[in-house]
């Protein structure tokens, strides 16, 4: 028996320390924090939708979203987006495809682009992932160790971007980010594994040098996101 549990004890660590990943959309709709994509993207089949008050004050839906998974780590998406209840919706297609997955010693590594018409403004990037340290923390089979997220862009990302995000319970995750422009930081509340309610602080630096930023704020919404 003994000689069975020292066998089978580090296979056990490494299954259980392999990396979390979150396929939540973003306000913007890529999977992501609150702005910043992250490396994470849709397995073949599953999908996510929401949709997001980018200000509360202005009682303007400001994106509605959807996305696909038509390959594994390979995301397509609609972000149907407008800045206050007076001006023009715009359809934002997007896509991402997550070429390297993370593993326990090295990040994932993706890329993508937002709004691939040009409807406001075309927007590359590149992006890393990576889990902080392991942990045997999980919820409902779902690991929640903490992350980071780093990477560069182009358009509405333009230059460097990074975020972070960790669990404070179960159920309750806290990230913050630069978007290149800003600081925002958010909060997510699991109410069951598929559904999450989002609220966060939006541009709290307040850089107005993005025409169609909705400015400082606070956010709400709430995403539906479905794994097979």
């Amino acid at each position: 028996m003994r000689r069975l549990y020292l066998l089978f004890c580090p296979l056990l660590i490494v299954i259980a320390c392999l990396p979390a990943q979150s396929t939540i959309p973003s306000y913007r709709g890529y999977t992501g924090l609150m702005v910043v994509p992250t490396a994470d993207a849709l397995g073949k089949g599953d999908w996510n939708a929401g949709f997001f008050f980018e200000d509360v004050s202005s009682d303007t839906i400001n994106d509605v979203v959807a996305n696909y998974g038509v390959a594994q780590g390979f995301e397509v998406g609609i972000n149907r987006f407008r800045v206050n209840d007076d001006s023009d919706h715009h359809t934002l297609l997007n896509a991402k495809y997550r070429f390297i997955p993370e593993t326990i010693h090295s990040p994932a590594i993706a890329a993508g682009i937002a709004d691939i018409t040009n409807d406001i403004e075309t927007t590359a990037y590149a992006v890393a992932s990576k889990s902080l340290g392991c942990t045997l923390r999980t919820w409902r089979g779902e690991a929640i160790t903490p992350r980071v997220h780093v990477g560069l862009g182009a358009g509405r990302l333009s230059g460097l971007f990074a975020g972070a995000s960790a669990y404070i319970s179960n159920r309750v995750q806290l990230t913050a980010e630069w978007d290149s422009n800003n600081v925002n930081v958010g909060i997510r509340l699991r109410v069951t594994p598929e559904f999450t309610v989002h609220a966060g602080g939006f541009n709290l630096t307040d850089r107005k040098n993005d025409p169609y930023s909705t400015g400082a704020g606070f956010g709400v919404g709430a995403s539906f996101n479905m794994v097979y």
